[in-house]
C-alpha cells in the first residue's frame, strides 16, 4: 500500500455549498505506508479515532479510498467475484468473500431466547452451588446444633450474605467526605 488515502466531504448547507467552488475535507486517513509479505501477519494499533477501522474499510473498498495504490496478491477470479458481489450481479456472497479475504471483520451477535434461556439456568445453578456448598461445608466442620434441613437453609441464606458483605470490603465507592473548615 502506498500513500493510502481516505477523505470524507464535510457536509455544507445548500448556501455555503453555492459560495464555496473547492469542498473542504475531514482527513480521516492521510498518506499510510504498508508492507505486508506473503505469509505475514500484520497487526495495526492505535489510538482510538486514528484511523485504523477506516484504514481496513479502504482497503477492502468499503469507504471509497480519496487517492493511493493498494496491491493484494489475491488472484483476479477472487476480485472480479467481489466487484460482481458489489455489485449484485454476481452469484457470490459478499459477506463470504470478505470473511475469507478481509481483515477481522466485526461481527454483533444477537441474543436470542434460547441464549437467554441457557444464561438464566447457568445464573440458577451457579446460585445454588454457591449458597448450599458453604452451608454444608461451615454444618459439618463446626458441627453446629440442629442439624434438619432447616438449619441448613438458614446457614445456605445466611453465610452467603456474610460473605457477600465482608466480600465488598472495601467499598468500591469510597465514601464522601467531610468537609472540615479549620479556623
Amino acid at each position: 500500500m502506498r500513500d493510502f488515502r481516505v477523505w470524507f466531504e464535510k457536509r455544507r448547507g445548500f448556501f455555503e455549498a453555492l459560495r464555496k467552488a473547492t469542498p473542504e475535507y475531514v482527513r480521516a486517513v492521510d498518506g499510510v505506508d504498508l508492507d505486508v509479505g506473503r505469509g505475514e501477519i500484520f497487526c495495526l494499533v492505535g489510538e482510538s479515532g486514528c484511523g485504523k477501522t477506516t484504514t481496513g474499510k479502504g482497503i477492502l473498498q468499503l469507504v471509497p479510498p480519496t487517492g493511493g495504490d493498494v496491491f493484494v496478491g489475491v488472484p483476479k477470479t477472487v476480485l472480479d467475484e467481489y466487484e460482481a458481489a458489489k455489485a449484485g450481479t454476481g452469484s457470490a456472497d459478499l459477506e463470504t468473500i470478505r470473511r475469507q479475504h478481509s481483515l477481522s471483520w466485526k461481527e454483533h451477535r444477537s441474543w436470542t431466547i434460547p441464549h437467554f434461556v441457557l444464561l438464566g439456568i447457568l445464573l440458577a445453578v451457579g446460585t445454588l452451588i454457591a449458597t448450599t456448598v458453604p452451608a454444608f461445608v461451615t454444618a459439618a466442620v463446626f458441627h453446629l446444633p440442629f442439624m434438619d434441613g432447616w438449619s441448613y437453609v438458614g446457614y445456605g441464606l445466611v453465610v452467603p450474605l456474610l460473605v457477600a458483605y465482608f466480600g465488598s470490603m472495601p467499598p468500591t465507592r469510597p465514601t464522601p467526605r467531610i468537609t472540615l473548615v479549620l479556623g
